[in-house]
């Protein structure tokens, strides 16, 4: 069974918001994928981020791009269709669809922006699929 990296990390991540440039932001991203690391030797960009409230967002390698969207009762618009989110987790970490570069690239784990897991349900049936690693950080 495939493993997947779920990262739980309590922290602001306004160097996520749209449109925030400069070299202070970019250096808080490298820190959250730094400390991420030493878990997950892997973790990079790009990766699905998850915030309360029902947004989601995957940075990829070209800064201040990425795609944004927003979740409803675990459900996304994907290709202009609804899609549950395990499902779109599920094509985002077999790199079914490309992210970047013009190359099929993998997520390389999911960042929850919570101290508690957002998805509980959507968990659960990605565990039928992948040995979901959890890490709770601080």
């Amino acid at each position: 069974m495939k493993e997947l990296y779920v990262a739980n990390i309590k922290i602001d991540p306004w160097f996520l918001e749209p449109g925030v440039i400069g070299k202070s932001a970019l250096k808080e991203h490298e820190k959250l994928i730094l400390k991420v690391r030493e878990d997950n030797t892997d973790f990079s960009i790009p990766y699905l981020a998850l915030f309360p409230g029902g947004k989601l967002q995957i940075p990829t390698d070209s800064y201040g791009s990425g795609i944004i969207g927003g979740i409803d009762k675990g459900v996304i618009i994907y290709r202009g269709n609804d899609c549950p989110l395990e499902d779109y987790i599920e094509v985002l970490a077999s790199g079914e669809d490309t992210l970047g570069m013009g190359k099929k690239t993998p997520i390389t784990g999911i960042v929850e922006f919570s101290n508690k897991v957002l998805y509980p349900k959507v968990m659960e049936k990605l565990a039928e699929k992948y040995e979901i690693k959890r890490i709770f950080y601080a």
